[in-house]
């Protein structure tokens, strides 16, 4: 298999390469490895010229999707090089948004970025999920946490794991825990265990840890933090 867009698998390469292009919508980590012209009006635009949009409907996609990432038209004849990190992510957002392609996949949408910026990026991808299928790999759990209905878990190029977040948090009930304990505990605990949390607390430590134990009094609830730890770094 070559292929799989909108569910149908090419078991042949296809002859019409670019229509397939045209379907899936790819956002580098880095944007500025993406951005190339040398006004943000030419580089939207590219994508939708190369696909056959005249230089007036190429100019009206520009001015739509440059205010559905959260920016201006002031901003058209700015160079994209002149841009924050979280804008230049915005532009080339918009560059892949302005080809209309049904699937959209984004690397480390959100790698880099400031707590602001960072929310940004995030909530615009949620909006772009309402209508398009979205794929994001990242190491951002909070982002996942977020935005994601359906989570894969990959591991040396294999699934090993998916589900929704509350179900993935679920599988792990009864094997995270938090306790109060001194800091002699603590390094006992650190050297059997995996560890996901430590703050301090008075003149104690609480510990959040991960133990194949069933201990009900001091079992939590488990999160992305913890699924993400226990697939990944366990022994």
């Amino acid at each position: 298999i070559f292929y799989t867009v909108n569910f149908q698998n090419e078991t042949e390469k296809p002859k019409n390469l670019k229509a397939l292009r045209k379907q899936v919508g790819l956002v580098f980590q880095f944007p500025e490895y993406q951005l190339f012209e040398e006004t943000i009006a030419k580089d939207i635009a590219f994508g939708p010229k190369n696909f056959g949009a005249s230089e007036e409907e190429a100019l009206e996609v520009v001015k739509k999707v440059i205010k559905v990432v959260g920016l201006d038209e002031s901003y058209l004849e700015r160079s994209p090089f002149d841009l924050s990190g979280g804008q230049k992510r915005r532009i080339a957002i918009a560059g892949i948004l302005a080809m209309d392609p049904g699937v959209l996949v984004l690397d480390e949408p959100t790698a880099g970025l400031d707590p602001k910026e960072r929310i940004r990026i995030r909530n615009l991808i949620s909006e772009m999920a309402l209508g398009k299928i979205v794929l994001i790999a990242t190491h951002i759990v909070s982002d996942v946490e977020y935005i994601s209905k359906e989570i894969l878990l990959l591991k040396h190029g294999e699934i090993i794991g998916s589900g929704n977040p509350e179900s993935l948090e679920k599988e792990l009930y009864g094997i995270v825990y938090e306790k109060k304990v001194t800091v002699e505990q603590l390094k006992e605990i650190q050297d059997k265990y995996l560890v996901a949390g430590i703050r301090e607390e008075g003149n104690q430590v609480v510990v959040r840890y991960l133990d194949s134990k069933s201990d009900e009094e001091t079992t939590v609830w488990p999160t992305l933090d913890d699924v993400y730890l226990y697939h990944f770094y366990k022994e």
